[in-house]
């Protein structure tokens, strides 16, 4: 087995630290704000044959979702 790259992890810690948390709380957020709130696919269940067809299907969403976007910022 070949091992690729290093990964150092935190120490698992008893009482966790404030900073810890808040960093945790500022990814959480900024990730959200890269969404934009929304992740452009409607909720459901999808089953799709073939990783293509849900790739295609997963774009579709994505550039309907921007188009979106930019229209309400032209108009808004």
């Amino acid at each position: 087995m070949r091992q690729v790259g290093t990964r150092k992890e935190n120490p698992v810690q008893a009482p966790s630290d404030a900073k810890a948390l808040v960093a945790g709380a500022e990814f959480s957020m900024s990730i959200a704000q890269l969404a934009g709130g929304s992740t452009f696919v409607p909720k459901g269940l999808y089953r799709f044959p073939t990783h293509e067809e849900a790739t295609l299907k997963g774009e579709a969403w994505l550039a309907a979702g921007m188009a979106r976007i930019a229209l309400e910022r032209k108009d808004g």
